[in-house]
């Protein structure tokens, strides 16, 4: 008689590669969500036959740090990585990681994410946050007394810097239009997704899209043409 033999499972052990492929589709989640802002942008680019991502929040950077100190880089490299770019870029504190919290965090405090196509999950981070234009002023029209006395000025991406800097979230959302059949006026509808009525945004983008006017030249013209009831004694905006 043979006795038989039980044999007791082993307990499930972590899978590594699943861990790994949950963080992959972390990080271009991440990416994905914040391509739905029209101020952040994905740029493509091949060296060597190698392809290549840089990706940024528009109104954050300066765009001369990121051509002068970062993209001039790349055609000096025999070969493409991360690592070479690291060490070839003359900017302090970047970092390669490819965990989501850190990624997001310094994208939106004004830096750059690199990657390359071999590795979409991996990021090289590079400060290039933007010290904006024209200073920004006080404000003349609302006046706080406790409040940030910081106003907005003539240029869209300066008021958009000023808005992401108090509002460092992902959720922060940015629609762009234009206005004008004459100037051209360039218009950015802000919102929170998860808390605003998408509703309530959509009506609010196809009004500004129906507007027919030569000549836009700041919000009070617009307001007034996006009223409801234009004989009300009360402000609607």
């Amino acid at each position: 008689m043979f006795n038989r033999r039980t044999f007791k499972k082993k307990p499930n052990q972590p899978n590594e590669k699943n861990d790994e492929l949950n963080k992959v589709s972390e990080v271009r989640d991440l990416f994905n969500t914040l391509s739905s802002s029209n101020d952040f942008i994905n740029h493509q680019g091949t060296y060597n036959g190698v392809g290549y991502w840089v990706s940024f929040y528009r109104s954050l950077i300066d765009a001369k740090v990121l051509h002068e100190s970062v993209l001039s880089v790349i055609p000096t490299l025999e070969t493409i990585n991360l690592e070479q770019i690291k060490e070839k870029v003359p900017i302090e504190n970047t970092l390669i990681t490819s965990t989501k919290a850190v990624i997001e965090e310094r994208i939106l405090r004004g830096e750059i994410a690199l990657r390359l196509d071999g590795n979409l999950d991996e990021c090289l981070l590079i400060n290039v946050a933007a010290q904006q234009g024209r200073q920004v002023e006080k404000p003349e029209l609302e006046f706080g007394i406790i409040s940030a006395q910081e106003a907005f000025v003539e240029d869209l991406d300066i008021n958009l810097n000023l808005v992401r800097k108090r509002l460092p979230i992902p959720e922060l959302q940015v629609n762009e239009m234009t206005v004008g059949s004459l100037s051209k006026t360039k218009v950015a509808v802000l919102s929170i997704e998860g808390i605003v009525d998408q509703e309530n945004v959509n009506n609010v983008i196809q009004r500004i899209n129906d507007v027919e006017f030569d000549e836009i030249l700041d919000g009070s013209y617009l307001a007034q043409m996006l009223y409801d009831n234009s004989n009300t004694l009360f402000p609607l905006f």
